[in-house]
């Protein structure tokens, strides 16, 4: 068992230098933060605690704020501003001039009007590796990892479980589990809005308190007027439209998941680090292909071992989708149908 914990305070026995533990490797060794954003690697022996993260006060909300503000700003990604009524976590530049080399400091945020309990692991070949837990105020964030960007094939996905709680009387909701890819920072996330770094963080939404019928229902009110609603329904209605409609091919599109479309170069990879990397680019993609109500999504894994063929397969049958063999003429048994 670690003698330190994340975000500990702690010194260097050997050196006049403080700094905060930032990440707990597997060979028990500690990634020390030191002044100016720096990282240190030191064994257990080589540090002395100073302060426990367990003694670090929260950061509360000013309760003497009797309004709600529309948006609520998160204080150490500054400049980026989140809409309330959720869960975010984000990859943020830690060093500005690095955003698409650098690593990235990784945050959980809370903008709902609940505290939200937090536990957030990374998931690696199905193994837990716990790096946060506790409770987030209404509005507070906490930095929970620095994570270098050839440390996440080791590291793998995140996986967060939230569960929103209020003192008194409130409105019951659902625990939340998700596992999210580690998406670094990039200039192609650029928002020209916001100041640079914060432009090119990476967001991604954990839960949402807002409900799904209200979203669906201001986005029609904002897509269409009452006339456009009219004629839309006129239009479905009439058996014509239908006939056209029917004939219509369904959208369809292609992945391909050969290794060396997905990443840059494969060296010092394993076989099973390669598979991973394919599974996780094949349930984004799939994800997406269901949000976006796409019919069919053919994914592109060649034959060879058929390892990853077969691994697909599974979690198809387990998520109860339908799927098929690729046209062979197209792809010569390389390929999965899937049908959504």
């Amino acid at each position: 068992m670690s003698k330190f914990s994340l975000n500990d305070k702690v010194s260097f026995i050997n050196e006049k230098q403080d700094g905060i533990i930032r990440d707990i490797n597997t060979d028990g060794s500690y990634i020390v933060e030191i002044e100016d954003g720096f990282t240190i690697k030191a064994l257990e022996r080589e540090l002395v605690l100073i302060k426990s993260s367990f003694q670090k006060p929260l950061i509360k909300v000013d309760q003497k704020t009797d309004s709600i503000p529309e948006e609520k700003t998160i204080d150490l990604i500054k400049g980026l501003s989140l809409p309330k009524d959720g869960v975010y976590f984000i990859a943020a530049p830690s060093i500005s001039g690095m955003v698409s080399t650098g690593p990235a400091d990784l945050y959980i945020v809370n903008t709902t009007d609940y505290d939200a309990l937090v536990a957030c692991s990374y998931l690696h070949q199905k193994s837990l590796s716990g790096i946060f837990s506790g409770k987030l105020f209404p509005g507070q964030q906490e930095k929970i990892s620095r994570l270098k960007r050839e440390e996440v094939m080791d590291k793998g996905e995140l996986f967060i479980q939230v569960m929103l709680h209020q003192s008194g009387s409130y409105i019951q909701q659902p625990v939340t589990q998700r596992e999210l890819n580690i998406l670094f920072p990039d200039h192609r996330n650029g928002k020209s809005t916001l100041p640079a770094p914060y432009a090119f963080c990476n967001i991604q939404s954990i839960l949402s308190t807002t409900p799904p019928d209200e979203i669906q229902l201001d986005a029609l009110q904002q897509k269409f007027s009452a006339k456009d609603l009219r004629d839309s329904i006129t239009s479905k209605n009439n058996p014509k439209n239908l006939q056209e409609k029917s004939s219509r091919t369904p959208s369809q599109f292609e992945v391909d998941l050969h290794i060396e479309e997905l990443i840059s170069s494969i060296a010092g990879l394993s076989n099973a680090d390669m598979i991973e990397i394919q599974l996780r680019h094949f349930r984004k993609k799939l994800d997406e292909a269901i949000l976006n109500k796409h019919w069919k999504i053919v994914f592109i894994h060649g034959v060879g071992n058929g390892r990853l063929k077969s691994e697909i397969r599974k979690e198809l049958t387990t998520m109860n989708i339908r799927f098929s063999d690729g046209s062979y003429e197209r792809y010569g048994g390389g390929a999965t149908e899937v049908t959504i």
